[in-house]
């Protein structure tokens, strides 16, 4: 048995002293009241006390009953077996109970026995006219333990479902990013040896360089979902040198990050993603496109954030849900997770090529960050 004491413990034993002594007032103001009626002087102090003690012996049993409501849970499966288990045990308890109040009584008080009386005398009397009322007094204490112990067992039911939900949605985004890291991995490794390939050193190198940098800048920012706008942006704005590397003039950057909105709360690789497709699927699949835009601020309690890019347009049937691009669905899946609804992403055609907007609640980093 297990009463481990701890500041939980005692405030539990207080609570149940305080119980057992309202208990006890009430018993020797009914007392009191009834001699009083009979025309016999107040006796509520002297009877309080005698009360007090013997209902703090209740107090006692409290932790063998709690004891025993673990070991012969009523639970549906095994409901008739612990109950048959509880009624002989609380039938021993009142018993004992009895076999304290008979003593206690005798020695010190003799209210309810009489000197002449044996002591088995006693207990009959006692069994007879008390073993009821503590019959009761026994379920009524093992009822409230069963109701803390159902409320802490629903609480550790909840805290686990709770976990199981948190490390699926671990599972889940860890997998979506380890389908995104190579994504761009590859093709930046597959536009460098083309460089090699076609004695282009110099923008291989520096390509070279700007990749190692972006790996670097991954490794620190670890396994954390969502990091500050300004963090993102230092990546996006990595990424982005790489490509002019690789487009030259053909790339036009055109960037306005409102300053408000560099402090907010923002998955991690949003961006990255979204201007990756607006260069593969807009900017390197037409001449004359060359505009890239990258837009960001704040509205009501949302913050926005929007890709533009110039080059081919949207076909008319085309939709997000049917899409087969990478980025883009593992754009959708992790804000799902991340924002249950409470977020939107757009992609339609726009002036001259593609226009993405994404909008999620805006969140400010704290201080740590």
């Amino acid at each position: 048995m297990n009463l481990r004491i701890s500041k939980q413990n005692v405030l539990r034993i207080l609570a149940v002293s305080g119980v057992w002594v309202i208990i006890a007032a009430l018993s020797a103001a009914q007392v009191s009241l009834i001699r009083m009626l009979r025309g016999d002087a107040d006796i509520f102090g002297a009877m309080f006390t005698y009360e007090l003690i013997i209902w703090q012996v209740w107090g006692l049993f409290v932790p063998i009953i709690w004891w025993l409501s673990k070991k012969y849970p009523l639970e549906k499966r095994i409901l008739f077996r612990n109950l048959l288990w509880h009624i002989t045990l609380s039938i021993v308890i009142v018993l004992l109970y009895i076999v304290v109040y008979v003593g206690y009584d005798r020695l010190f008080f003799e209210y309810y026995t009489q000197p002449k009386w044996t002591f088995w005398q006693c207990m009959i009397v006692f069994v007879a006219s008390k073993f009821h009322w503590n019959f009761i007094t026994y379920w009524g204490i093992l009822g409230v333990v069963n109701a803390f112990e159902y409320q802490r067992k629903f609480r550790e039911r909840a805290l686990k479902a709770i976990q199981l939900e948190s490390q699926l949605f671990q599972s889940q985004l860890q997998a979506l990013k380890m389908q995104l890291h190579p994504h761009f991995l590859f093709n930046t490794l597959h536009t460098i040896a083309s460089m090699v390939r076609q004695e282009e050193k110099k923008e291989a190198v520096a390509m070279l360089t700007g990749l190692s940098e972006l790996l670097r800048m991954a490794l620190e920012q670890g396994q954390k979902q969502r990091i500050p706008l300004k963090e993102e942006m230092d990546f996006v704005n990595t990424y982005l040198a790489i490509e002019q590397v690789r487009f030259k003039d053909r790339l036009q950057l055109d960037i306005q990050i409102e300053a408000t909105t560099l402090d907010a709360i923002v998955p991690n690789l949003l961006l990255q993603p979204l201007v990756e497709n607006a260069i593969r699927h807009g900017l390197a699949k037409k001449l004359s496109a060359r505009q890239l835009q990258i837009r960001s601020y704040q509205k009501n309690e949302f913050l926005n954030i929007e890709v533009y890019n110039e080059g081919l347009s949207l076909p008319n049937d085309w939709h997000l849900n049917n899409s087969e691009g990478v980025g883009l669905s593992n754009t959708q899946k992790r804000l799902e997770q991340l924002y249950n609804g409470q977020h939107q992403l757009q992609i339609k055609n726009h002036q001259q090529g593609v226009l993405v907007s994404v909008q999620i609640p805006f969140e400010k980093a704290s201080p740590e960050n």
